[in-house]
């Protein structure tokens, strides 16, 4: 036993509450194959089986012996246990012990009647489990003299079980024990219900001459005439009619037993129940009558029955819908004539504004239609969305109806809230045949819906072309713009349809109508490359210089898409083929920059002006050089362009292709022998924006064209600066590819290695090696070349070495450190400590080697000076408190303080 089960044993609330913290195994069994949990429901301690319970335990678990703990708790009368564990798992109900005992069983044999009723009301058949030796709970309850139980067992039971069966030879004997016949079931029912809504006669009669509560309603608020209307027998619905049930009883939805008959269409059933006068308008909770009922399931000979009656036919439901709608909108054609009969407000409307003859229509019941049209129906009512009988018929593409619709001499040309008439609707979906119906009818073709829609403009945008044929015979106005300014012939256009085209070209249109943005047809077809549109178009003669509001022309949008084909036919018409947009792109310019060589071409044999700038000053041969259209700028060229045009920003071509690294444009571009060294407005030139980005292809090719490698821009850097400065303080992916490829390395080596290349640069008005401009910048690449490459002299070396000290690079002071032969091995250690900021080692060469606080290293530079640079505070800090002179001078002239005040600055 475990501490839990003897805990549960004990009563012990504290300590299983403790243990059940710690998450034990609820499921543990003894070698009797006992738990907690059946220890404490045995003993009755409901508190302790609550608590346990919480945890989830498997409350199924049986001992050696098949008992789970509702046969224990069963056993001892223990109600509250029962409860509890029924309300965990009601199906426990079922399982039997190894002898085939229930809980149900135990609790009759000895007597627990409160146990019992509430184990009967968990289930309705347990009563009949027979154990192993065919024994029920009722034996065992009769057998030990349990005169109260064999009654709740007989009248909860064996009643209801024999009346659903109907075996009326065992409902007669069991009445002669006057059992509880208004006792309900678990679901409410009662035997009666059960009798009645399964037919049993016989049954029916025996237990109403019982007297029993006729009124009764079960869970769901049906009664015994309900279930037998249901089922529409007429035999049990005379005889609980002939008991004076209250006919009007709802159920839960508000359904009563008339409208269970209506429902289900049985109508003799239906003309008993009317002769008890029921209140046959009664509505249910969606506010559904009898009638209602019957039209929408289409029973016409209940519907008759209910007629008789007189009811209120004009009733509605929630939703607005009256029994004529429901007959109508399924096509029961017998019941609406039936309905009509009795001449109800065919115009009512629903909540939708729907009438009875919108819906006849929108679901195509030409029949229907036909019955409520002699009805005199108001057939232009529209419903909640401006929508009428004709436009449903219309768009659903009814013929028939539409043709019944039109006799009627309805308003053809209503429009819906959105502007759409019938027209227009069957236009949109391609319903030919109704189209032509309704253009006989002189229907107005031109009427335009809330966008500014026609018919024929649906018609064209769906692609209907066998409607447009049939539309166009009525003469439509051409030149009828939508709310965007679009016509029919430029929706045409832009679908590319040259058939349909053609067919909209034979009526007199405005061609050169422009919409609100400015766009012609002939600029749709051409913006979209329908080649044979624009041939068309332009047989037509139309202004082939129209501009949109942004300025393009049909060239223009047709050469910037590349469509060669519909440029050639264009150009054909001799355009003006300069004309420039509100961005000062010209065809050439589109087509130069995306590369449409063809389109170029075309363009170039018609001698347009190839040096026209836009409005940022760029120019076709600088816009073909930006984005690598080699095939372009080898077609420009041919053309003798100005090729040192700059734009505002002075950007040339070369500047353009030599940034982003285009090396065959550059050298188609040399080929031209441009100003090689024109300067940008930052004073950038072509060299300096190869470099800057380590283009060595582009850099190859300039300085083979003898460019001048001094020039400085605007912040005094040449070539050779301007790319340490980029290689230095990169930002950019690309430049960040660039560095990790090693091709500034490679830059700098075909600088280092041109002819023109001078080694004395001006930095801050001070003349400067090449080494010292590297190691200003900490460029190990550009030092390892120059040492590779060059001869340099000590004095080149240590002058790298102070830049190095003055622009606060540690690790490019130790590098060059290592190339000057006049330090000792103490001063190298000490150089190296004081960079490194390594205080052990320095304090040791000063104590131990006897070195001085203020030994000058390199240049008069002291460990104080390069300790500051290097920004190491507390090696500072320990060298001036150990007496290090601060005010110590360089051989420029400089102490500690100033060295690090100028790298301040710099940051």
């Amino acid at each position: 036993m475990t501490a839990l089960m003897l805990a549960a044993n004990e009563r012990q609330f504290q300590v299983i509450a403790f243990l059940l913290e710690k998450n034990p195994d609820m499921n543990v069994q003894g070698n009797n194959g006992m738990t907690a949990l059946i220890n404490a429901s045995s003993k009755g301690y409901h508190e302790i089986v609550e608590l346990l319970l919480s945890k989830n335990p498997d409350i199924n678990i049986q001992n050696n012996e098949g008992w789970n703990a509702l046969m224990f708790a069963s056993s001892q009368g223990h109600h509250q246990v029962v409860e509890l564990l029924l309300s965990k798992n009601p199906n426990i109900i079922y399982a039997q012990a190894n002898n085939g005992y229930t809980a149900l069983m135990l609790a009759s044999g000895i007597g627990h009647h409160q146990v019992v009723e509430v184990l009967l009301s968990k289930g309705d058949n347990i009563i009949n489990i027979q154990d192993n030796n065919g024994w029920t709970a009722l034996m065992f309850a009769n057998s030990n003299g349990h005169h109260q139980i064999v009654k709740i067992l007989l009248g909860h039971t064996v009643l209801i079980a024999a009346s659903a069966n109907g075996n009326h030879q065992v409902v007669e004997l069991l009445l002669h024990k006057n059992p509880d016949i208004n006792m309900q079931a678990n679901d409410g029912l009662t035997a009666l219900m059960f009798a009645s809504c399964n037919g049993h006669h016989q049954v029916v009669e025996l237990l109403l001459s019982k007297d029993p509560d006729i009124n009764i309603q079960n869970n769901d608020g049906q009664t015994a005439l309900m279930g037998a209307t249901l089922i529409g027998n007429y035999q049990v619905v005379e005889l609980l009619l002939d008991n004076n049930p209250d006919i009007n009883i709802q159920d839960n939805s508000g359904l009563t037993a008339l409208m269970a008959a209506s429902s289900s269409g049985h109508h003799h059933v239906v003309e008993l129940l009317l002769s008890k006068d029921p209140d046959i308008n009664i509505q249910n909770k969606n506010g559904v009558t009898a009638l209602m009922f019957a039209s929408s399931t289409g029973f016409d000979q209940v519907v008759r029955v209910l007629l008789s009656k007189n009811p209120n036919i004009n009733i509605q439901d929630n939703t607005g819908w009256t029994a004529l709608m429901f007959g109508v909108a399924d096509g029961h054609y017998q019941v609406v004539k039936l309905l009509l009969s009795k001449n109800p407000n065919i115009n009512i409307q629903n909540n939708e504004g729907m009438t009875a003859l919108i819906f006849a229509c929108s679901n195509g019941h030409h029949q229907v239609v036909e019955l409520l049209l002699s009805k005199d129906s108001n057939i232009d009512i529209q419903h909640k969305d401006g929508w009428t009988a004709l436009i449903f018929a219309s768009s659903n593409g009814y013929l028939d109806i539409v043709e019944t619709l039109l006799n009627k001499d309805p308003d053809i040309n209503i429009q819906t809230n959105n502007g759409e008439t019938a027209l227009i609707a069957a236009s949109c979906n391609g319903h030919r045949d109704i189209v032509e119906v309704l253009l006989f009818r002189d229907v107005d073709i031109n009427i335009q819906n809330n966008d500014g829609w026609t018919a024929l403009m649906f018609c064209i945008a769906n692609e209907h072309y066998h409607v447009v044929e049939v539309l166009l015979r009525k003469d439509p106005d051409m030149n009828i713009r939508n709310n965007h300014g679009i016509t029919t012939l430029m929706l045409a256009c832009s679908k590319g349809h040259h058939q349909v085209v053609e067919l909209l070209l034979t009526k007199d249109q405005d061609i050169n109508i422009k919409t609100n943005h400015g766009s012609s047809a002939l600029m749709t077809a051409s913006c979209d490359g329908h080649h044979q549109v624009v041939e068309l178009l332009l047989n037509k003669d139309p202004n082939i210089n129209i501009q949109d509001n942004d300025g393009w022309t049909a060239l223009i949008a047709a050469s910037a898409n590349g469509h060669h084909q519909v440029v050639e036919l264009l150009l054909s018409k001799n355009p003006d083929i300069d004309i420039q947009n509100k961005n000062g792109m010209t065809a050439l310019m589109f087509a130069s920059s995306n590369g449409h060589h063809q389109v170029v071409e075309l363009l170039l044999n018609r001698d347009p002006d190839v040096n026209i700038q836009n409005i940022y000053g760029g120019a076709s041969l600088m816009l073909a050089s930006i984005f690598d259209h080699h095939h372009v700028v080898e077609l420009l060229l041919h053309k003798n362009p100005d090729i040192n045009t700059q734009d505002d920003n002075g950007w040339t071509a070369l500047i353009a292709a030599s940034t982003y690294g285009h090396h065959r444009i550059v050298e188609l571009l040399l080929s031209k022998d441009p100003d090689i060294d024109i300067q940008n407005k930052d004073g950038i030139t072509a060299l300096m924006a190869a470099c800057s980005y380590g283009h060595h292809q582009v850099v190859e090719l300039l300085l083979s064209k003898g460019t001048n490698i001094d020039i400085q821009n605007n912040i005094g850097l040449n070539a050779f600066t301007f790319c340490l400065f980029c290689s230095m303080f990169f930002t950019s992916d690309d430049a960040q590819h660039q560095l990790q490829s090693g091709n500034y390395a490679k830059t700098f080596e075909l600088l280092i290695n041109s002819p023109q290349f001078n080694h004395i640069h001006s930095i801050d008005n001070v003349k400067l090696h090449s080494l010292a401009v590297a190691a200003i910048y900490n460029s190990f690449d550009a030092v390892a070349i120059l040492m590779k490459n060059c001869d340099l002299t000590p004095e080149n070396i240590i002058s790298a070495f102070t830049r190095a000290c003055y622009e606060g690079h540690s690790s490019m002071m130790l590098h060059l450190s290592e190339k000057i032969t006049t330090l000792s091995v103490h001063e190298r250690k000490l150089l190296v400590a004081a960079a490194e900021g390594d205080l052990g080692t320095l304090i040791s060469m000063i104590y131990e080697a006897g070195m001085s606080l203020d030994t000058p290293l390199v240049a008069g530079i002291t460990p104080l000076m390069i300790a500051a640079s290097s920004g190491h505070a507390e090696l500072v800090e320990a060298l001036i408190e150990a007496g290090a002179d601060v005010n110590k001078m360089d051989d420029e002239g400089l102490n500690a303080l100033e060295i690090v005040n100028d790298i301040e600055k710099m940051l």
